[in-house]
């Protein structure tokens, strides 16, 4: 199935099977921005703004990042390393005639923050603690079923994060986001 657009609005009618909301991943973002990482966030617009249709791979010079972002060379390189270490871009290096060149390969937990792991994993919020493995649970990590939600790590229940106690979370996740 492809994408039907409008040509006189450029209004998307129908988004193909797997087809993103939004072209910008919003989970990598609000974590560089939990960050404070304001580099790699406009780095990482750079880059998807020179992202074929479909396609999760960019390859923009220095040049033209450096153009783009208003950054240093120095910063550009420094804002790549936290994309690489977060685990939301992947650096390919390779020689084209005399020249070094790179290409950009933006990973899916750039979109999906339930891939988020390491230390983007820390930036996101925790709704409850697995009542199982005694570990912090991130929304992403929580799956609803028959009792109850659970920890998708173990299968464990859930515990809801509150000010003095925990309970088992039987409340929908989205009241838990619109209370704080």
């Amino acid at each position: 199935m492809q994408e039907r657009v409008n040509v006189d609005t450029g209004e998307i009618l129908l988004i193909s099977h797997g087809g993103l909301y939004s072209p910008f991943p919003i989970p990598a973002y609000k974590v560089l921005y939990r960050r404070q990482e304001h580099i790699a966030k406009d780095i990482l617009l750079c880059l998807v703004s020179h992202l074929g249709k479909g396609k999760r791979v960019a390859y923009p010079s220095y040049d033209t990042m450096q153009k783009e972002t208003g950054r240093s060379r120095k910063s550009i390189a420094a804002g790549i390393r936290v994309l690489v270490d977060l685990g939301f871009v992947r650096v390919f290096k390779f020689r084209d005639g005399k020249k070094s060149r790179c290409k950009y390969y933006l990973q899916d937990s750039c979109w999906h923050s339930d891939q988020i792991f390491g230390p983007g994993l820390d930036q996101m919020r925790i709704v409850g603690f697995c009542s199982v493995c005694k570990v912090s649970v991130v929304i992403s990590q929580v799956s609803q079923g028959i009792d109850g939600f659970h920890h998708l790590g173990c299968g464990g229940l859930v515990l809801a994060r509150q000010r003095k106690r925990t309970i088992p979370l039987l409340i929908p996740i989205r009241n838990l986001d619109q209370e704080n």
